[in-house]
């Protein structure tokens, strides 16, 4: 008999630690209230499930009024659950939208840096080739009809001051010496 009360004791205190774990892990206001809520029907229906089996083992004459009493204790312990349960699924569907619309950001993130990062590519290819590739071909073209004798050809980009400018000075030093011969 007193095995079976402490079991009824023991489940009861499982059942609303359970329940203080879940307010520790601050959920909606909602399922706060619907917690909060449960709390004394809990602690009703452990009551009346420990004076039930008592009524059992010593006043066997008390036992169908207390286990009618327990019965009303569970059904209204069973409605709440069930509001409870309410509570859960709508504070998860509205935390799986939440992590939706969180990872529907960081896909458009990493798209929008994804499409950045290609026109900061292109800009830089684009810049590039305007400023080193252009002009180095066109200096070897212009290097290509000093050394074929023509002499004539103008030669650009002498006025830049980086290495480009740097050979476009020189091969203009080397056609002014092929016009003096």
């Amino acid at each position: 008999h007193g095995e079976t009360i402490d079991a009824v004791r023991e489940h009861g205190n499982i059942f609303i630690e359970r329940l203080n774990q879940n307010l520790a892990i601050n959920p909606s206001p909602e399922l706060q209230q619907s917690i909060q809520e449960i709390m004394p029907a809990v602690k009703t229906y452990v009551a009346l499930a420990q004076t039930t089996a008592t009524a059992a083992y010593q006043a066997p004459d008390q036992y169908d009024a207390k286990f009618e009493a327990f019965e009303a204790g569970f059904e209204d312990l069973e409605t709440r659950m069930g509001a409870l349960g309410d509570a859960v699924q709508a504070f998860q569907n509205d935390f799986v939208k939440s992590s939706q619309g969180d990872t529907r950001l960081a896909e458009n993130l990493v798209l929008v840096s994804g499409a950045f990062a290609l026109i900061v590519l292109g800009l830089t290819a684009w810049i590039q080739h305007s400023t080193v590739v252009r002009p180095l071909s066109a200096i070897g073209d212009q290097m290509n009809a000093v050394s074929a004798g023509d002499f004539s050809t103008e030669i650009r980009f002498t006025d830049r001051r980086d290495e480009i400018g740097a050979m476009a000075r020189s091969l203009e030093v080397l056609r002014k010496n092929g016009l003096a011969l």
